[in-house]
């Protein structure tokens, strides 16, 4: 049997950005300079050894996910702001049905978990993955796959070293 990629599902805001990162970044609006504004160096270089160390794949989960008119310019972004891992997805915007609130963010990542079968090549509950998000938004029988970053400091060596075991168990 072939071992499937782990899969990261990768918030922004709080994760690979952070308080102390926003006092002296870029603050242009060019749309050009995207990753400039919200890619800390610190914590992309984190983020990478975790993908380096795992092979995993990621899905971006953030708000952010809609700010580009193709997924292609989403990649393109990553690529500049330095992130070395595998872009594969994004997860959908699902909303209740008055269309008024989004759901939890846990909702929307098994909901791609559920469309994309084909690309996981096994059941659900075998899938090894990480959530990083700074928020806590997620369904239970997720907790232990979710690892927050609680926002102020965004992606730390600790958590960091967390996922990695996590992921390669």
């Amino acid at each position: 049997m072939i071992k499937v990629r782990p899969i990261i599902f990768l918030d922004l805001d709080g994760v690979l950005n952070h308080e102390d990162f926003y006092v002296s970044r870029v603050k242009s609006s060019l749309r050009e300079e995207w990753h400039k504004r919200y890619f800390c160096p610190k914590t992309v270089k984190l983020f990478n050894s975790i993908t380096d160390a795992t092979n995993s794949r990621i899905v971006f989960s953030s708000s952010h996910r809609f700010h580009f008119d193709t997924f292609e310019e989403l990649k393109e972004g990553f690529r500049l702001a330095g992130i070395t891992g595998e872009l594969i997805g994004i997860t959908p915007k699902l909303k209740y049905t008055d269309n008024k609130y989004s759901v939890p963010r846990g909702c929307e990542i098994k909901a791609w978990m559920e469309s994309n079968k084909s690309i996981l090549g096994e059941k659900i509950s075998k899938l090894r993955y990480a959530i990083l998000d700074d928020d806590s938004d997620m369904l239970y029988w997720q907790r232990n796959s979710f690892f927050c970053t609680f926002g102020k400091g965004g992606l730390t060596e600790k958590i960091t070293n967390k996922v990695i075991k996590h992921l390669l168990k």
